[in-house]
């Protein structure tokens, strides 16, 4: 699937509130997919992803990111950057 299909799918969840979470065998994937409900883009394609926030675009696959693909290297996704947790605090409510 194309980066852009699969962003058009992400801000259609986003704009739907509701998300669907399949049996994975990366152990972060619910997180990710949460986190592109509460207005996270990948790392990688922030530019292009105009409609969800994002302040930094970085190499793809090439973090520990939970919003990044590392794990198809073999990198375990774990965190998410400062700027990031600004972004999700202000989209929670409780």
């Amino acid at each position: 699937m194309n980066a852009s299909i699969f962003d058009n799918l992400i801000l259609r969840m986003i704009k739907a509130n509701a998300c669907v979470i399949f049996k994975s065998e990366d152990k972060s994937t619910a997180a990710h997919e949460i986190l592109h409900m509460l207005d996270l883009a990948h790392t990688f394609t922030a530019q292009q992803a105009t409609n969800l926030k994002s302040e930094f675009t970085y190499k793809a696959l090439n973090t520990n990111n939970v919003m990044d693909y590392s794990h198809w290297l073999e990198i375990e996704k774990y965190s998410l950057f400062h700027w990031q947790w600004k972004i999700i605090n202000t989209n929670l409510k409780i």
